[in-house]
């Protein structure tokens, strides 16, 4: 009977934690990954205090480099001249002594900054999760055309140096279709795509719902809250005349201060901070905006959305994830770029059974599309063919 293959996880958090999109992903992978074979995963930290190993879960945290060293501040001048690009490290990554005599047989990173900077491919054959990319976020950020200009030329030294590190790779997962022709310097491309986190309780697509709108995502991350701030100087003054009474509510943690004292004094905007219970949250909410039009990845709070049975507003670049001839009310998307589109596709959802029927038509659709067993089966059969000897069997 042939071994299970071993796995090494290169992964930025503990594949446990699931409060953000990313952790979740994070968690998939790994989850799918154990089904293959025997995962031992790393993190890399900067602090030889945040050092430990968690025998039973097979992760230890390893520190690459001390903040303050000659070799940290090297790292972070080129990140601050050209965010999202990790030159290689100047050492090592040290294999813990708990490791030693292990033979990796397929070694799967999270993103491709942690594959260039560890060169990963180093360990054994290498896969990458593209998931976000940097350049994407460049290419894609708002401000002034000399900025513009500035982070376009930023986007293009990435992509080349993101080329050096597909050459090396085995494997490459993006999330979107057209993510494809991002990655033609790897051999192997196919797409994983992201998927929503389940709600624990099944929602009712035609229960009782309260005059509100509302948006869900961590709000330390730019395209969050640029986005929503946008929305709010653009959109939000209309929609708020015309629907007098009703509130746009906001919950994700970390929101920048100055925003949050901002968004405050806008009337009928209500920022929650931290929400315990997502699953009410939605089950409550008239519809849900996703305001993002930059960043890279797939708007996980589209999907999030859909599962939970509520229609999705929101510009074309948020419903990227989605395929453009899919991206219609009759799945629960209304795509909206003008303060009249997001009126016109409210408008349509102020009947109640009109909107319950858009509500359940988006749950099929989801569920219909992103399965948790194709995502499983995609990683399984990549991995399994690509480190299958010469002449072995399907």
């Amino acid at each position: 009977m042939t071994a299970p293959p071993n796995i090494l996880y290169f992964t930025r958090t503990d594949p446990d934690v699931q409060e953000k999109g990313s952790e979740q992903r994070t968690h998939r992978i790994r989850a799918a990954l154990a089904s293959i074979g025997d995962v031992y995963t790393l993190i890399p930290v900067f602090d030889p205090s945040r050092e430990r190993v968690d025998a039973e879960r097979r992760i230890t945290w390893v520190c690459s480099e001390r903040r303050g060293s000659w070799r940290w501040w090297k790292r972070n001048i080129v990140q601050r001249a050209f965010p999202g690009i990790q030159p290689v490290a100047t050492f090592p990554l040290r294999r813990p002594r708990e490791w030693e005599g292990i033979r990796f047989d397929a070694v799967v990173s999270r993103y491709i900054t942690l594959t260039g900077y560890y060169q990963t491919w180093r360990w054994g054959p290498a896969f990458v999760d593209l998931d976000d990319t940097p350049w994407e976020i460049l290419s894609t950020a708002a401000g002034t055309w000399p900025a513009k200009v500035l982070a376009r030329a930023k986007a293009a030294v990435m992509r080349r140096w993101a080329d050096g590190v597909f050459r090396q790779v085995r494997h490459v997962w993006v999330v979107r279709p057209d993510q494809t022709e991002q990655v033609r310097a790897c051999p192997s491309v196919s797409v994983l795509p992201n998927l929503a986190r389940p709600p624990e309780r099944e929602p009712d697509p035609c229960g009782p719902q309260e005059r509100f709108f509302l948006t869900v995502g961590v709000l330390d991350h730019p395209p969050n809250y640029r986005g929503i701030d946008a929305f709010l100087d653009r959109h939000w003054p209309a929609i708020a005349a015309a629907y007098p009474g009703w509130e746009y509510r906001i919950g994700g943690k970390n929101c920048p201060p100055a925003l949050a004292r901002k968004w405050s004094r806008i009337p009928g905007v209500r920022l929650l901070g931290w929400v315990d219970d997502l699953d009410d949250l939605y089950r409550r909410a008239h519809a849900v905006f996703a305001p993002i039009d930059s960043g890279s990845g797939s708007c996980i709070k589209v999907l999030e959305a859909l599962i939970q049975a509520r229609a999705c507003l929101g510009p074309a670049f948020a419903l990227r994830a989605v395929p453009s001839e899919d991206c219609t009310p009759a799945n629960g998307l209304f795509p909206c770029e003008t303060t009249a589109d997001y009126l016109a596709a409210l408008d349509r959802l102020r009947d109640d059974t009109s909107r319950h029927a858009i509500q359940t038509a988006a749950r099929r659709y989801v569920l219909a599309h992103w399965s948790e067993e194709v995502f499983r089966e995609e990683i399984r059969t990549t991995i399994l063919s690509a480190i299958a000897p010469p002449g072995a069997g399907a």
